[in-house]
């Protein structure tokens, strides 16, 4: 039995689903946890996305490429790498000395590294405005 058939045996278990039921409403052929309970099969592509709709969960997490069941939407995604980044830059002497050169610039040579800072960072999708504190 393979590792995404153990974690949908778990959902269903978490879920009070037997097999019959779950094939039912995540329309998937009939017998197929059976088949893959027995290691037949593998639970394809198709019935693996089936299934994380039917519990909202995300295919990684079927996949056992994570542990966090819920999927992921953008704004998690970019909260988690800017707070990354932003542990980073903290650390980072020349990133903290620059930051404080730059607020010390009078407002017309801000406003120009600005529109050139912004201008890498938007194609690098960070928020430029919370980085230089604006």
């Amino acid at each position: 039995m393979t590792e995404t058939t153990q974690r949908i045996l778990e959902l269903m278990e978490i879920n009070g689903d037997n097999a019959y039921s779950l094939e039912k409403k995540a329309e998937l052929p009939i017998s197929s946890i059976t088949s893959w309970k027995k290691g037949k099969f593998k639970p394809s592509g198709d019935a693996v996305i089936k299934i994380a709709k039917y519990y909202n969960v995300s295919t990684d997490y079927l996949f056992c490429l994570t542990d966090e069941p819920k999927p992921y939407t953008k704004s998690s995604i970019t909260e988690r790498t800017t707070s990354t980044l932003y542990a980073i830059l903290a650390k980072d002497q020349r990133f903290v000395n620059s930051a404080k050169l730059y607020k010390a610039m009078p407002d017309e040579f801000q406003r120009e590294v600005y529109a050139y800072i912004f201008g890498i960072a938007v194609g690098l999708g960070l928020n430029v405005k919370q980085i230089l504190g604006k």
